[in-house]
């Protein structure tokens, strides 16, 4: 028998995965992961530039954020940024883009979550008009029941 020694080149085929910042992975998984932190990070400088300030309804356990968004894509980072934290992520929301009436920038938007988690992304003025509207809701209610218990203390009297 004998034996040939003879050195060859194989050609070998290597995917690499590059990131939206030319960062390069071994791994399609590895390099998602990196660019969902990059767009966590982007979203949430974007989110903390943004003029804004927390507020929080007198009753109740709501967390509120409000801002000023000036464009589609600071509105997208704000959504990204309360809908993917951890701490602030909405466990039940329905794409809060359709509930924010605001094709017209700028305009103020705020990101509201109760002590369970649930919440979801309101125009402010759509807001602040729901809390009018339950306001004013309540006021009725107390005048009906108050007319009402009158007039049950008036027959009471009369009768």
């Amino acid at each position: 028998m004998t034996v040939k020694e003879e050195e060859k080149l194989v050609p070998v085929i290597q995917k690499t995965y590059i990131a939206s910042d030319g960062t390069e992975f071994s791994t399609e998984a590895y390099c998602l992961d990196y660019e969902r932190r990059l767009q966590e990070s982007s979203d949430a400088e974007q989110t903390e530039a943004l003029t804004g300030f927390e507020y929080n309804p007198p009753v109740g356990s709501d967390y509120c954020h409000w801002a000023l968004v000036s464009n589609e894509e600071e509105l997208q980072s704000f959504i990204r940024y309360y809908l993917n934290d951890s701490e602030r992520s909405y466990y039940a929301y329905d794409d809060p883009s359709k509930d924010v009436d605001l094709r017209e920038f700028p305009v103020w938007i705020v990101a509201v979550v109760d002590d369970d988690g649930y919440g979801g992304i309101y125009n402010a003025e759509d807001f602040l008009r729901y809390y009018e509207s339950f306001t004013e809701s309540v006021r009725t209610q107390i005048a009906e029941k108050m007319g009402a218990e009158k007039d049950d203390k008036t027959r009471n009297v009369e009768g």
